[in-house]
């Protein structure tokens, strides 16, 4: 009995070593699979072309991959902020915010990702801020969004 379970070892250890090779092609797949769905880098690289370090916000959600790609910190836009009134912007969207804010005037879309959000917030969209103060593209307390230029 004690010859059998040590010759048992040699086909154990092969089939450990077969399972695992197989199982880390499949997960390498899998990675370039996912990579290529939910990565921003291409659009983050034109991102950077077209603001040339101008200040860059997201407009509430932020993505750390989009951070990781851009390798400069991307604050969330917040209402106390007014530093963009003085100079050109540009803002991040998610696709579900940009289609509930109601007046989009001095607002102009310029790219769009090719990638959607894993959380299913869509597409990524860069907007270019011009004459908005940032307090005004805050919902107010109705919930209804106010006018950028007001």
């Amino acid at each position: 009995m004690l010859a059998a379970r040590k010759d048992a070892w040699g086909p154990f250890f092969g089939w450990m070593t077969a399972l695992m090779v197989i199982s880390l092609v499949f997960v390498q797949k899998f990675d370039f699979y996912l990579a290529r769905q939910y990565s921003f880098k291409s659009f983050v690289q034109r991102v950077l072309t077209t603001t040339n370090d101008a200040p860059l916000y997201f407009y509430h959600a932020g993505d750390f991959g989009v951070a990781f790609y851009a390798d400069r910190h991307i604050p969330t836009l917040d209402r106390d902020m007014s530093e963009m009134e003085n100079s050109p912007s540009y803002l991040f969207f998610w696709e579900n915010e940009w289609k509930q804010l109601i007046v989009k005037d001095g607002l102009t879309l310029l790219d769009t990702s090719e990638t959607t959000d894993p959380m299913r917030k869509g597409r990524l969209f860069l907007v270019a801020v011009s004459r908005v103060r940032a307090n005004r593209l805050w919902p107010d307390a109705r919930g209804d969004t106010k006018h950028p230029l007001d």
